[in-house]
């Protein structure tokens, strides 16, 4: 038997015995976009919510690939957030912890979900019908976050973090942005949030708020204070990092200018929030 079935097979009898918390679920949430957006700041604040458990890199589409049941796959997103939650929610030198809020429990379970951007992006390229098979997995809404970053400062992280340069992670990152652009086309605008990770920065309560209205869940004020105080005051310019010539500056500005959610980043300019 291979691990991922013996692992099934545990989670599927977890989920049965945890079968009347589940039974709460309203919605489902996965993350579509981009490696190093700002995708684990927002899904770890929206996972200190007291009805939401979002996962940390889970990978979900793995599993609903292999025809994990409904059960089973809430129950291993579950445990994934409390062993994170256990571990301190360390993340690439950040501290993702919320005090005094619920990550890793919940109150009352209505909205679940995986936070893995870049690679659910990567599936959904080359599985469309794996956002089809979610849905009849979950039988409940699927609602999708994008969170989009200056492309400049997307890329130069992207090329930091992978070892590529930054043609190599530029043509990644333009890849992910044709994907989501086909996924945006396909399912009714209501089930996308698109959050500008600079715009969030600057007003982190009220962009905060809208994501979990989006979700189907109220935030509390002590909440929303407790989840601002999380946010870093500014967002990090990582574009002078590394040295961009004026012709990959010029194509990244030309593939930007195909899609609407790119609109407003340039090069030269601090991105102003929206």
């Amino acid at each position: 038997m291979t691990r991922l079935r013996q692992s099934r097979l545990g989670a599927s009898l977890d989920g049965h015995r945890r079968r009347h918390e589940l039974a709460s679920v309203e919605a489902f949430c996965i993350f579509i976009g981009y490696p190093r957006s700002g995708h684990s700041l927002l899904g770890s604040l929206l996972d200190a919510h007291p009805e939401m458990v979002i996962a940390h890199e889970l990978d979900v589409l793995t599993f609903v690939a292999a025809g994990w049941p409904r059960r089973a796959l809430y129950s291993r997103i579950l445990n994934h957030d409390a062993t994170f939650t256990e571990s301190g929610r360390q993340w690439f030198g950040y501290d993702y912890r919320v005090p005094g809020q619920w990550q890793g429990r919940v109150s009352k379970l209505r909205v679940i979900g995986d936070k893995k951007g870049g690679k659910t992006t990567e599936r959904l390229g080359a599985r469309p019908d794996l956002l089809e098979r979610l849905r009849r997995t979950v039988e409940v809404p699927v609602r999708l976050v994008h969170v989009v970053r200056s492309p400049y400062d997307n890329i130069t992280t992207m090329a930091r973090r992978s070892g590529q340069t930054l043609e190599q992670a530029a043509q990644r990152y333009f890849d992910l942005c044709a994907t989501v652009a086909r996924v945006k086309q396909e399912v009714p605008a209501t089930d996308v949030l698109d959050v500008r990770h600079e715009a969030f920065v600057a007003d982190p309560r009220a962009h905060l708020a809208r994501a979990c209205r989006f979700l189907g869940v109220e935030p509390s004020d002590a909440y929303l204070d407790g989840c601002t105080g999380a946010v870093f005051s500014s967002p990090h310019q990582t574009r002078a990092d590394l040295a961009w010539s004026p012709a990959l500056v010029d194509l990244v500005a030309a593939q930007a200018a195909g899609y609407d959610f790119l609109g407003g980043y340039s090069y030269a300019e601090e991105q102003r929030p929206t």
